[in-house]
């Protein structure tokens, strides 16, 4: 059986952030969930552990997925010692070969570990791990070859440029262990070395020196497989990432404009004929059906967009559903909680919070609606609101259908407003109206002749 070791317990020093390293995020989404969507291609969640130490809480609040274990790392001595906590619960749950993954990969892939799993076994390996060149090794850990053959990975730190400085191939952290070949081997796993930690890398010359097999596939030059360390390299990697996305939704028939300055997150879903014009950020699990235009300086979250919408400039969008043929914005917002029925209009300085639209209604200018309820074809006049709290608890308004409220209203909830009726511009209205009927609270306009 195949399982799959995640490790992400480690602080991310170099990151500078207080938030945990594989939390970070890149378009919207934990740099882990990249890590866990690639392992999930390759291996049932049901057989996939994340090692988890540092805010621990935090990390496995992050993750949805069914079927995943943790398994917790107290300290943080190194990876050895990572592998070494992990062991013994892998072992009873009859795992025979490992994947071994650090959780700082975000651009990892299927292609990679299906290479490198299908090497493991047509080679029949002890060990197999990924590797890759670059110009400068930097703190990566340096592979040791002797006529092509493995021998070692040494750590930046222990590395000694004298004996060494051509060398070029290093170690992606990405492996493929025989449990039952590598476990004789953990107890010999030494801290002696400059930073004084446990190396998953020192179990390579190890199994050399025990004649075990070993062996790598060297994917030169190869960006996606290196970790993210530094808030550089974190950006660097979530630029490669967006620009893989948007091309893949350009294949797809969806028009993306000026798409170097677009963001989509990898859980979104766009239908083709949509047309989006950068800059645009959309996140989350948000879904976009045909023929939606999104215009520029727009940001989306976790949305249902339905055809033919308009998302116009500058809107803010998040957790809200977007009937038919609806227009919003420019300058919109549309909290949670918010559905829209079809052909609803909203203008510019909107504000809509947990409230349901119904279809055909216009709320065109400077409006607020909070906790309400409207029915189809009533119009809001602009500067109206709905007063919804009353300094210890929200209210809620309900608006019925065919409904005239007129400008500068305030409507003071809980009150309901019933079908066909109107309300009178400039009223505060602190009592329920009844169907079919005007309703105004004005008092009366005074003139003085001037001096």
């Amino acid at each position: 059986m195949l399982h799959a070791l995640v490790l992400a317990a480690g602080k991310g020093t170099r990151m500078c952030s207080t938030v945990p390293k594989v939390l970070q995020p890149i378009l919207g989404e934990p740099m882990l969930l990249y890590v866990l969507e690639a392992v999930a291609t390759v291996c049932e969640q049901d057989n996939t552990s994340v090692l988890v130490g540092h805010k621990s809480e935090l990390v496995k609040q992050s993750i949805h997925s069914k079927g995943i274990t943790f398994i917790e790392q107290g300290e943080q001595l190194g990876t050895g010692h990572a592998l070494y906590v992990a062991w013994e619960q892998l072992q009873h749950q009859g795992v025979d070969r490992l994947l071994v993954v650090n959780g700082d990969v975000p651009l990892l892939s299927h292609s990679h570990l299906h290479s490198l799993l299908t090497y493991f076994d047509e080679e029949q390996l002890d060990i197999a791990f990924l590797t890759t060149t670059v110009e400068e090794t930097g703190d990566y850990g340096v592979v040791i070859r002797e006529n092509e053959k493995v021998y070692a990975i040494i750590e930046a730190k222990d590395l000694d440029p004298s004996l060494y400085s051509e060398l070029n191939e290093i170690n992606t952290g990405i492996y493929v262990f025989s449990m039952q070949k590598i476990a004789p081997l953990l107890p010999y796993l030494t801290n002696n070395n400059i930073k004084g930690e446990y190396y998953i890398t020192q179990l390579i010359s190890l199994a050399v020196e025990n004649g075990l097999s070993v062996g790598a596939i060297c994917l030169e030059d190869n960006k996606e497989l290196l970790g993210v360390n530094t808030p550089l390299e974190l950006v660097e990697s979530e630029e490669i990432l967006r620009e893989k996305i948007c091309l893949y939704w350009l294949m797809k028939g969806v028009h993306i404009h000026n798409y170097l300055s677009v963001s989509i997150s990898p859980t979104v879903e766009i239908e083709p004929g949509t047309v989006i014009y950068g800059p645009c950020t959309i996140t989350g699990k948000t879904m976009i059906g045909e023929d939606v235009v999104i215009e520029p300086y727009c940001y989306i979250h976790n949305a249902t967009i339905h055809s033919g919408v308009n998302v116009r400039s500058f809107s803010h969008i998040d957790s809200a559903s977007l009937g038919s043929h609806s227009r919003v914005g420019p300058f919109a917002r549309l909290r949670p909680d918010v559905l829209l029925g079809n052909n609803v209009r909203i203008g510019n300085f909107v504000e809509i919070k947990k409230s349901t639209v119904g279809s055909n209604v216009a709320i065109n200018h400077l409006s607020y609606i909070g906790d309400a309820t409207i029915g189809e074809k009533t119009n809001i006049g602009a500067g109206t609101i709905t007063c919804n709290y009353d300094g210890s608890v929200k209210h809620s308004t309900t608006i019925g259908s065919n409904v005239f409220v007129g400008s500068i209203t305030a409507l003071i909830a809980p009150i309901s407003i019933g079908d066909n009726s109107t309300i009178g511009a400039g009223s505060v209205i602190t009592k329920s109206v009844q169907a079919n009927t005007l309703a105004l609270s004005r008092s009366e306009q005074k003139a003085w002749q001037k001096k």
